[in-house]
């Protein structure tokens, strides 16, 4: 099965790999930032068995966006680049979609305006979608908006790229399949817009990562 990392924000994916560690996600935070995570990659009824100390499977970098968004302001993640990378990916979007065109293929709708799609994307602070997981079976629709974005269908389709199709959600996890479309430190930006979000938890959780026997880096 393996072992994930994930750079999450307010329980929400925006960045991860399987078995390594991926992106080095350390320059977003501080020796001070370490600690102790719960984790659902951590089987805690062995730890309850066995008497062990879990921590360190549960050890973690954690900072409020708040306080990282100085360091992504350093590192050239500002929210003009935000504004760039996603008028380049909307106009992609476009492109592709008259030349699917060309072989007959009905045409793509007019792609949300950045600040459209800032607005959607801060519409709801993160801490409010319900991050229940629900299982879909082959007879659902894993296409159509789920939860609180059950009348978003239009909206949403309008947002250029990803797959909002995941085979099992919960309303958080559905709404980050939507708008998780730029570099997860331009999403952290635009998720900023949203002064709720700001006392939300950056979490980069390396400890089931290095306890599974995966090296790192010191």
């Amino acid at each position: 099965m393996g072992t994930e990392i994930h750079l999450e924000f307010g329980g929400l994916s925006l960045d991860w790999a399987k078995n390594h560690r991926g992106v080095d996600h350390g320059s977003l935070f501080q020796e001070r930032d370490r600690r102790a995570v719960h984790s659902d990659q951590i089987n805690y009824d062995h730890f309850s068995e066995t008497g062990d100390d879990p921590t360190p499977m549960e050890m973690a970098f954690v900072r409020e966006l708040k306080d990282v968004l100085p360091r992504l302001a350093l590192l050239g993640y500002t929210m003009e680049q935000a504004r760039v990378a996603y008028d380049d990916l909307a106009t992609q979007y476009v492109d592709t979609r008259e030349a699917i065109t060309e072989l007959d293929e009905p045409p793509g709708v007019e792609p949300l305006s950045f600040d459209e799609f800032c607005a959607f994307a801060n519409r709801y602070p993160i801490s409010a979608l319900n991050d229940t997981v629900r299982h879909l079976d082959e007879w659902e629709s894993r296409s159509r908006p789920q939860g609180r974005f059950v009348d978003d269908e239009t909206t949403i389709s309008r947002i250029p790229s990803v797959d909002h199709d995941p085979a099992t959600w919960s309303e958080r996890a559905y709404f980050g399949s939507c708008i998780t479309i730029l570099h997860p430190y331009l999403m952290l930006q635009v998720l900023a817009g949203n002064s709720a979000n700001l006392e939300a938890d950056v979490v980069w959780q390396y400890g089931p990562l290095l306890e599974a026997g995966v090296g790192w880096p010191r």
